[in-house]
């Protein structure tokens, strides 16, 4: 993923990579989100969202979505 986010405006890198303090401050929010994450991070996404669904994976990365 590294090479296409470097080539994206600055402005449009904040806002669709975020860090993970705003990820989860986006999560408060909006209770309902999808998000593309590595396979590592699934089972700590898991012990702090109340529902976790797996949309797609290719044993790297994630479709998820979280309420």
């Amino acid at each position: 993923l590294r090479p296409g986010v470097e080539k994206l405006l600055p402005e449009e890198r904040v806002h669709y990579f975020l860090t993970s303090n705003e990820f989860f401050g986006l999560y408060q929010v909006e209770k309902d989100i999808l998000c593309v994450t590595e396979r590592e991070n699934v089972e700590r996404l898991r012990k702090k969202v109340n529902f976790l669904n797996v949309l797609w994976n290719n044993d790297s990365y994630y479709l998820l979505h979280l309420k």
